[in-house]
This record gives structure tokens, sequence and C-alpha cells, in this order.
């Protein structure tokens, strides 16, 4: 469901403005989808190279301030050349982890595409979850988020986190090997793939029906599912193009069958991110999401 308003259009999208790709910035993080207008669907790479192996910072810093209270949390664009997110513990203990989601490499830049609840970050692309420390609390992520060492001084209000543990990558080849498996997915996988998905039925598809077809109460229960697994990319009602690339359902379906929403549910769109949620939803859940999504069309 990551193509764009229309099952056949192929979209360019671009990325926020503080992930927007210069040469600069190239050498620290490389956007795979975004970076490749064929690929509709927007991920980041997790690719570092130039990386320093310590960053240090001061609450008495305007930036770092809200981490003087227990439970807050700030993000840094660029923490010795990766994106990190900080985490006040305890009046102790800082937490720092990788801001890049392990999923389909998001950038939960707080605000943006993640979010802190005062327990947990969360990844707005695909709602996979992450305790402060970097393991995975709720799917569909499956690996922990890198997590640093911080050495926090709580009297003084100066830290530093420390990388020694991590290899940069010369910036000639992350920008080459990145570049080429980013074009190559986009041309070859995802365009060919998602193409096959949007565009045509296999017979076994086209015999499967929607066992909640015309139930107002399946619609209602699939508005929840929705809002807790879908709306993050999806939008409010459907209206698409919250995380670029992402389908609007407030429009004309009729090129959409029940049985393709349905498969494009279950088995993601390889390629692109929309991820596959048959592992996180059961069969009638994902039918009622199909029933809410179709609730929402224009042409009926």
């Amino acid at each position: 469901m990551d193509k764009a308003n229309s099952p056949s259009l192929e979209s360019k999208q671009s990325l926020p403005e503080y992930a927007l790709l210069s040469r600069r910035n190239v050498i620290k993080l490389i956007g795979s989808a975004c970076a490749v207008s064929s690929l509709n669907g927007c991920v980041i790479a997790d690719v570092f190279t130039e990386l320093g192996t310590s960053f240090a910072f001061d609450l008495s810093d305007p930036k770092y301030t809200a981490l003087n209270t227990v439970g807050e949390a700030v993000d840094i664009d660029d923490a010795a050349g990766r994106p990190v997110i900080l985490i006040r513990v305890n009046e102790n203990e800082i937490m720092a982890v990788n801001r890049i989601c392990t999923h389909t490499q998001c950038d939960m830049k707080l605000g943006a595409f993640g979010a802190w609840d005062g327990e947990k970050i969360i990844c707005r692309c695909h709602n996979s979850h992450f305790a402060p420390s970097g393991e995975v609390l709720n799917g569909p992520a499956t690996e922990a988020l890198p997590a640093y060492q911080v050495n926090f001084n709580a009297n003084s209000g100066s830290a530093e986190i420390l990388f020694s543990d991590e290899e940069p990558m010369a910036g000639t080849q992350a920008g080459e090997t990145a570049g080429m498996e980013a074009g190559e997915q986009a041309g070859d996988t995802a365009g060919m793939t998602a193409g096959e998905q949007a565009g045509e039925m296999t017979a076994g598809e086209s015999t499967i029906s929607n066992p909640f077809a015309g139930d107002a109460n399946a619609v209602s229960e699939g508005e929840g599912l929705y809002q807790n697994n879908c709306v993050f990319c999806h939008g409010e009602n459907g209206v698409g193009e919250t995380f670029p690339g992402a389908d609007a359902f407030n429009i004309d379906q009729s090129a959409w069958t029940d049985a393709h929403l349905y498969d494009v549910i279950s088995n993601g769109i390889t390629g692109t991110s929309m991820s596959a949620y048959k592992d996180t939803l059961s069969e009638d859940e994902i039918w009622k999401v199909v029933s809410y999504l179709r609730s929402l069309r224009t042409d009926q």
C-alpha cells in the first residue's frame, strides 16, 4: 500500500528537510528509497562513515536541558556521525541508542517519524516499539537498536557517548555500495514486485472474498486496528502521504479488490516500506482493516 494515490501511478517523494542528502551528508546517512526516484516508499539506510569514537555533551547546553528531568529524551542528528536518541532513565544514568529503526531503516527523529512516550521509543513508520536500552518491545521490528555506553556525571551534568565498538565504512565505499544497491533494488526488485502486486491478481486471490463485507461492526473494529497499525504512514481517515509514498484510501479504489488489499496487508510489498502484517494481525483482523479501508473509497 506504499504506492501513490492510484494503483498505477508512481510518485517521486522526498525526505523531510532534516534528512535531505548533500555531498557532505551522504557520507553520514544514505537514504536508499528516497534517493532513487523510481522506488515508492521511503527508507533510510543505516550506513555511516567518518565516525568519531565519542561524543561529549553537557546538560547545561539548551539542546540537552530536557535530560535534567528523569524520563525525558532528546535526539541528536549528528553524534560523531550518528543519529542518536538520548534518554534520562534515572538520576545517575542516561542511555543512548541509534535512531534508525531496525525494521525498514526509518529515521525515528523525535517529533517526526519517531516519538518518546516516557517509557518507550515508537517508530511511527510501522509502530515498532523499543525500550530505552534498545530492545524490541513491539514488532514488526525484530532486531534491537544499537545501544552505546554513556559516561555521565550527574553532579556536573557532563556526559560522553562512547562508540568504540563500531568500525567506520570508507566514504567512497559507503556511497558507491549503498547507491548501487539502492538503484538495483529500486529498478529491479521494488518496481517489478510492487507493480505486479498492485496491478495483477493471482488466480487464488481472485476467489477470496471478505467475510465481513457489509458488516458495520467490522468497519468500526477495522478503524481501531488501522489507528494502531496504519495511521502512522497512511494518515487519519486514509488521506495518505503521512509517510512519503504511502497510499491514500479516500480515493477511487475501483482498481483494487478486497483480495488485493488483504494480500498487500498480509504480505507487504517487497522493496518498499510496506511491511507484512500477517504475523501481527489475525486473518479476521486484516479483513476488518480491509473493510474499513473500503468504507473510505469515493467511487461507491
